[in-house]
């Protein structure tokens, strides 16, 4: 299993665009703890590590999107499903 953590630390400060391929990754949005940039968008890809890895976990340590109906201002998009996670979120966990 490939575990994903949303919070931590990402490349290169102020830098949003990355590809995920390692076991377990934390990374945070640019300004983390504080608020992320106006306009800002970021894309993570995740990867399997090694093509045994049949199962992502995503694990929101500490989520806060503002908060819309269908989340129409700022969501976290699972591509895979279409699904859109917005609002506040903490310690919580969705499998795929």
């Amino acid at each position: 299993m490939m575990a994903f953590a949303a919070a931590g630390s990402a490349g290169a400060p102020g830098s949003c665009d990355r590809t995920v391929s390692r076991d377990v990754e934390i990374v945070r949005s640019p300004g983390f703890p504080g608020d992320y940039p106006a306009g800002a968008r970021c894309v993570y890809r995740l990867r399997r590590s090694r093509p045994s890895v049949c199962q992502l976990r995503l694990d929101l340590v500490d989520f806060d999107v503002e908060d819309a109906p269908d989340c129409a201002a700022d969501a976290l998009l699972i591509e895979s499903t279409g699904e859109r996670l917005c609002g506040f979120r903490s310690s919580s966990s969705r499998g795929e």
